[in-house]
């Protein structure tokens, strides 16, 4: 790729990665800056750029800051054909992201960005990978089942998390879906995680944290007249099951808080799957309301608010 349609390409991934942050709450945050090398003998480099750094205090660990160090990278034209070439890249880029925290960790601009934060006494090093592309017919491409021989050196030791384009997508219509619904002021519902909540903590916020980033649900909290409502959005196909275990999910996250429960997948059809629905939600003796929608709107979208 020439100079010019490199930097092309970087500044359309800024573009989208900005937006996306914006729209999980992620702001403000670090703009990008230089980082000096620790070891530039080791990394053969001066300095690192890094496109962003986000802290917040995390609503799964009692006690704990995450300090989350972004990288942003883009491809016009979609990603490698193979599996090879995927792995092969995402590993350059997971590389270059571990090297890049390993510095940042012992930047004095970068510690003076956390102590103005005012954290949690524990502050845990992460990193998140923003990887998508802008080529429209494979935009969706879910890339996971080509990562699975990924191989990381042993000096991997911080936890990155990636945002591809699929996922990216997924984040995107669902947060969009609910905000066209017009229902007003909404938050992220951080589910219990075994004990890791404390009971004095709250459990929603205007933050996506890393563990819903990577994960293929997105509970949404708000309120219609004046009740508590949960939107539960799945990036999996429509099924009986698929629907029984979003509902019984969503019930256990509602922990008696909420009196109306909306469950959408991607694919989910009235009028093909309107049955498969009520033979699901039948098997639930104590059933809160409960609706079920697509999140991708079309005109089949009407039917279900008859639902």
């Amino acid at each position: 790729m020439s100079g010019e349609a490199s930097k092309e390409s970087g500044e359309i991934g800024e573009a989208l990665a900005s937006e996306l942050l914006r729209l999980i709450g992620w702001k403000p945050t670090l703009k990008p800056i230089s980082i000096p090398c620790a070891l530039p003998d080791k990394h053969n480099k001066t300095s690192h750029g890094e496109d962003g750094l986000f802290i917040y205090n995390s609503p799964f660990l009692e006690g704990v800051t995450d300090v989350v160090h972004v990288s942003v990278k883009h491809k016009k034209n979609g990603y490698s054909k193979g599996s090879q070439g995927i792995r092969s890249e995402l590993k350059g880029h997971l590389t270059e992201l571990n090297t890049i925290i390993a510095c940042a960790q012992l930047s004095p601009d970068v510690k003076r960005f956390i102590v103005s934060h005012q954290g949690k006494p524990k502050k845990i090093h992460r990193g998140l990978l923003v990887w998508m592309h802008s080529d429209k017919e494979s935009l969706e491409r879910d890339i996971r089942q080509d990562l699975g021989g990924t191989q990381l050196s042993t000096e991997h030791t911080t936890p990155i998390f990636l945002i591809d384009s699929g996922r990216a997508s997924f984040i995107y219509n669902a947060i969009r879906h609910y905000q066209a619904l017009g229902l007003g002021d909404y938050s992220f519902y951080y589910p219990r995680l075994g004990n890791s909540i404390s009971t004095d903590q709250e459990r929603f916020g205007n933050i996506l944290p890393l563990e819903l980033i990577a994960s293929d649900i997105i509970p949404i909290r708000g309120m219609q007249e004046g009740r508590p409502l949960l939107h539960l959005y799945v990036r999996e196909h429509f099924s009986s099951y698929a629907l029984k275990k979003a509902y019984a999910m969503a019930h256990d996250f509602g922990d008696a808080w909420v009196e109306s429960i909306c469950i959408g997948f991607d694919d989910y059809n009235e009028s093909h799957h309107s049955q498969a629905r009520d033979e699901a939600l039948f098997a639930f003796q104590d059933i809160t309301k409960v609706s079920v929608f697509s999140y991708k709107s079309s005109l089949l979208s009407l039917l279900e608010n008859k639902s």
